[in-house]
C-alpha cells in the first residue's frame, strides 16, 4: 500500500466548503472519502485566576481540549502545529515548551520520533519533502518563496531582504512560478523514489494569504486600480486552484491520499479551520467530527500496518471512523436520520 500525505499550510476548511474557491479534485476526494474540520492544538498554558500570559507571538486564543484538564491557552503558530501533527503528541509532551522560543525550531528538542521515522523503523519506506523546522531542516524548495522585508512608501511594491524592490504583480507571478517548479520537482522525486509514504509540505497558500490580503488592510493598501480586496482575494484563490490541479497529478498511483493543513487562514489571520481529508480502501465516506491534529500520526501508522509500541496522545482515527459509521447505521435503522 502507498500513501500520499499532502500538507497545505493555511488551507482553510471553511473556504473549501464554501464553494468560493475552485477545487474540483479536492471536492472529488471529499465525495469519496472522510473529510472534516481538524482541531488544531498548539502550545498551551493553563489559565490561572483569569490572568493573561504574555507571549511574543500574536493570536492567543482561548480554547479547551479533552485531556482531563481545564481551559487551555494556545496560539496559532505553524511549528507547534506541525510538531503535534507529526508526533501524535500534545505540545507539552513532545518538546520543551515556554523556554527560549528558538527551541521550538530545532528538531533536537522534540522528545519523540516523527511519523516518517516511525514508519522507516517498521520497514515502511517514507520520505518527506519541504517540511520546515522544527520537524525538518529547511530546504531550498520552501526557501524560494518570497518573504518581503518591507513595503515601499506607497505600498505598491515590496522590498526584499536583499534590497531588491519588486512590484506586487511580479511578486505574485514569481511565487506562482515557484509553486509550479516545486510541484514538478515533487512529481519527479515521487517517480524516482518509489517510497511507500510521501509527505509533502506546501507553503504557497499561507504566504498568499498573509501577503496579498495584508494589502487590503487599513494603512497597507497597494495603489492598484480597481478593487484591491477583490484582486487580493482572486490571487489567493489562484493558489488554491494551483494546488488542486497539481494534487490531481501527484496523487496518481497512491492507495491512500491524505490532505491536511496546520491551520486555516482568513484575510491574513490564522483560524482554527484546519483541513482533514482521507481517501482510501475501507475509509467510510462522509463528513467526520472531532478530528484532532494529534490523531494524524497514529492513523497513518495503522493504515500502513506499522503500529508499534509508540505512545500517542492522539488516537487511531481509522477505528474512530468505523465506529462513527456503525453508529450512523444504527441511527438510520431506528429512523432518526435518513
Amino acid at each position: 500500500m502507498k500513501m500520499l500525505v499532502f500538507l497545505a499550510d493555511g488551507m482553510d476548511y471553511g473556504l473549501l466548503r464554501s464553494g468560493e474557491v475552485e477545487t474540483p479534485f479536492i471536492n472529488d476526494l471529499m465525495s469519496r472519502g472522510a473529510y472534516g474540520e481538524m482541531r488544531i492544538i498548539y502550545e498551551e498554558e493553563r489559565l490561572r485566576d483569569g490572568g493573561e500570559i504574555p507571549h511574543p507571538y500574536s493570536e492567543w486564543v482561548k480554547g479547551s481540549i479533552v485531556d482531563g484538564g481545564g481551559p487551555l491557552l494556545y496560539y496559532s503558530m505553524t511549528p507547534l502545529s506541525l510538531t503535534c501533527i507529526f508526533t501524535g503528541m500534545l505540545p507539552w509532551n513532545n518538546h520543551v515548551p515556554h523556554e527560549k522560543d528558538s527551541k521550538i525550531y530545532s528538531r533536537i528538542y522534540i522528545k519523540c520520533p516523527l511519523t516518517w521515522e516511525m514508519l522507516n523503523e517498521k520497514g515502511v519506506t517514507a520520505l518527506q519533502y519541504s517540511l520546515p523546522p522544527p520537524v525538518a531542516p529547511p530546504d531550498d524548495v520552501t526557501n524560494r518563496f518570497i518573504y518581503p522585508g518591507a513595503w515601499n512608501e506607497d505600498k505598491s511594491s515590496v522590498i526584499l531582504h536583499d534590497g531588491e524592490e519588486l512590484p506586487i504583480p511580479e511578486l505574485y507571478r514569481r511565487d506562482l512560478r515557484v509553486s509550479e517548479d516545486t510541484f514538478n520537482l515533487w512529481k519527479k522525486k515521487i517517480e524516482e523514489t518509489g517510497s511507500d509514504v510521501i509527505f509533502l509540505y506546501y507553503k504557497g497558500i499561507d504566504i498568499a494569504n498573509h501577503l496579498f490580503f495584508d494589502l487590503g488592510n487599513p494603512g497597507r493598501k497597494a495603489k492598484w486600480r480597481g478593487n484591491e480586496e477583490e484582486l487580493t482575494s482572486l490571487i489567493v484563490h489562484e493558489f488554491y486552484r494551483l494546488v488542486d490541479n497539481y494534487l490531481r497529478e501527484l496523487s496518481t498511483g497512491f492507495d491512500y491520499v491524505m490532505v491536511i493543513s496546520d491551520h486555516g487562514t482568513e484575510r491574513s489571520h490564522h483560524t482554527e479551520r484546519a483541513t482533514f481529508i482521507l481517501v482510501g480502501p475501507s475509509i467510510p465516506p462522509g463528513e467526520v467530527y472531532g478530528v484532532r491534529s494529534i490523531d494524524v500520526t497514529p492513523t497513518i501508522l495503522h493504515l500502513m500496518e506499522a503500529d508499534g509500541d509508540y505512545e500517542f496522545d492522539g488516537v487511531n482515527l481509522f477505528l474512530s471512523l468505523s465506529e462513527q459509521e456503525e453508529e450512523l447505521r444504527k441511527l438510520r435503522a431506528l429512523g432518526y436520520i435518513e
